[in-house]
Order: C-alpha cells, then sequence, then structure tokens
C-alpha cells in the first residue's frame, strides 16, 4: 500500500513541473514558487501519509500546509486571468489573497467553507477586475477549453477521491494530480500577451 501511495499522489505531482518552468521563463517569479510551493507541499503529505510516520512535519501538518499550497495556486491563477496591468495593484490583489488563505486555514483549515469560499472568491476575480475597470483580457480560446476541459475532469477525481471508501490506494486523487497538474500547461498559456507602450508601462509603475 505504502509503494501505492507513493506511485499515485507523489510521483503524479511532477506533471506541474512544465507549466512551472513556463512561469519561471517569462519571469512571473512568485506565481512559479507558489506553484512550486504547493508541488511540493502536496508531495511532502502524501510521502509522509505513505511512510506513515512524520517527515520533520506531521502529516496533519504538512495537509494544512498542501491546502494553503492549493488555494494559492488557484488564487494566483485566477489573478493572471484578470492580466492586471499594473505591478501595484497586481501584487497587492496577491498580498491580500495570500492573507485571506492564511487567516482561513488557520481559522479552520479541515471544515470546508474556509476552502471553498475562498477558492469562490478567487474564481470571481477575474469578473470583479471588469467591474473596476480593468482591461479585457483576450484568451487563447484551444488553450482555454483544453486546460479547463483537463480541470473539470480532474475535479471530479478528487470528489470521488474524498471518500476513502472508494479511494483506498488513493488512485483517483492521484489522478486529479496528474489532471490538474496536466491542465496547468495550458492554462497558464490562456491570455494572450498584449503589447504595452512605454507609456503605459510607466503610468502602470506610478
Amino acid at each position: 500500500m505504502r509503494v501505492a501511495l507513493f506511485l499515485t499522489n507523489v510521483l503524479t505531482n511532477v506533471t506541474i513541473i512544465p507549466a512551472v518552468s513556463i512561469l519561471f521563463k517569462r519571469r512571473s517569479y512568485f506565481d512559479a514558487y507558489v506553484s512550486t510551493f504547493g508541488m511540493l507541499m502536496s508531495s511532502m503529505y502524501h510521502l509522509s501519509e505513505a511512510l506513515g510516520s512524520p517527515l520533520i512535519l506531521t502529516e496533519l501538518q504538512w495537509h494544512r500546509l498542501d491546502n494553503i499550497g492549493a488555494l494559492l495556486c488557484f488564487a494566483v491563477f485566477f489573478i493572471y486571468l484578470c492580466n492586471i496591468r499594473s505591478p501595484g495593484l497586481n501584487a497587492t490583489v496577491k498580498f491580500l489573497s495570500t492573507l485571506l488563505v492564511l487567516i482561513c486555514q488557520e481559522k479552520a483549515p479541515w471544515e470546508e467553507v474556509y476552502t471553498i469560499v475562498p477558492f469562490l472568491l478567487f474564481a470571481l476575480l477575474p469578473l470583479m477586475a471588469l467591474l473596476v475597470g480593468v482591461p479585457r483580457p483576450s484568451y487563447d480560446r484551444g488553450n482555454f477549453q483544453r486546460g479547463f476541459s483537463l480541470l473539470g475532469l480532474g475535479v471530479i477525481f478528487f470528489v470521488i477521491g474524498l471518500d476513502d471508501r472508494n479511494d483506498p490506494g488513493r488512485v483517483f486523487h492521484g489522478t486529479w494530480h496528474m489532471l490538474a497538474g496536466s491542465a496547468s500547461y495550458w492554462l497558464w498559456r490562456i491570455v494572450v500577451p498584449t503589447t504595452v507602450s512605454v507609456s503605459t508601462h510607466v503610468e502602470g509603475l506610478v
């Protein structure tokens, strides 16, 4: 069983590496490090689970960090979809999102409401950005369809895997890892890059 857990829940996290590589090449360092953090925390949580013993931290402590990493990964992705051109505003939204995740997970990490509510708020960020006047970005339809199709399929496996009786070997949960990581390669290529003039760029820094 331990080998099975390692194969299905630890190794499957490597599917996010191509997306992380894209982020580093794009110099989106915060997003890249958040994604790396999420991958490492998930791997440590499931490795501790597979071994049945603590690895510096206990399994539950790694699990909490895994929750934080997963929520932050969704937060920075939805902020990316907003395509906020002002570096100051972009950094502020990321800081507030990080603060929200930490407070919610410190409040009650095992109560679904403190995971679902932040996720829904992050998912609404692109709409909120339009309402406050952030220019609507152009999306690549093919990447959008491929990315969200894989992610949607992964969510189905995630939900099925929530019941341990349906997933004793955590195969469904591992499939979620694999599909979500694969989806991220397309998801992080959705926004079509825009050419920003020098004057606009300077105004965004003020």
